[in-house]
């Protein structure tokens, strides 16, 4: 007679709810620390998939947006080249809009090729200022993080 284990891996519904709150307790904290001026990059793990994600070009420009420096910005057409379709800018602009996890996916950074704000510009300037700030402080030698403001 073959005796089954009794410890095995849960899987179902139950734990990728037990994850997904793992992950957004985890989202919440690092979100918090950003907005105190103690983080710069986000490390969430992302499932494309439940965030509604589902063509590789638009994984590939949400990739290439979380590559952009803290406090700096790239514009729609050079997200769209380092994506690997250089003439869709307005494609790029458009993901932007729809972006599943603004803070893990820093939209904010990304901006027209006049150097303008696209959609909510006031929310994407306070965050590009709330950086900057946090840059010029540690250049300065200001002790600590500033928190948003």
């Amino acid at each position: 007679m073959v005796q089954r284990r009794t410890s095995r891996r849960r899987r179902g519904p139950r734990s990728r709810a037990r994850r997904a709150a793992e992950h957004l307790a985890r989202l919440a904290e690092q979100v918090e620390d950003y907005l105190a001026g103690k983080l710069r990059g986000f490390d969430v793990p992302l499932d494309w998939a439940a965030a509604g994600v589902h063509d590789e070009f638009s994984r590939e420009v949400y990739r290439e947006i979380q590559h952009i420096p803290y406090g700096e910005t790239s514009s729609y057409g050079q997200v769209s080249i380092d994506a690997g379709r250089p003439r869709n800018a307005r494609r790029v602009g458009r993901l932007c809009t729809l972006v599943p996890v603004p803070f893990v996916i820093p939209v904010h950074r990304v901006i027209r090729a006049d150097g303008g704000m696209g959609n909510c510009p006031e929310y994407r300037l306070r965050l590009l200022e709330h950086e900057r700030r946090n840059i010029a402080a540690e250049r300065a030698g200001k002790p600590g993080p500033l928190p948003f403001r």
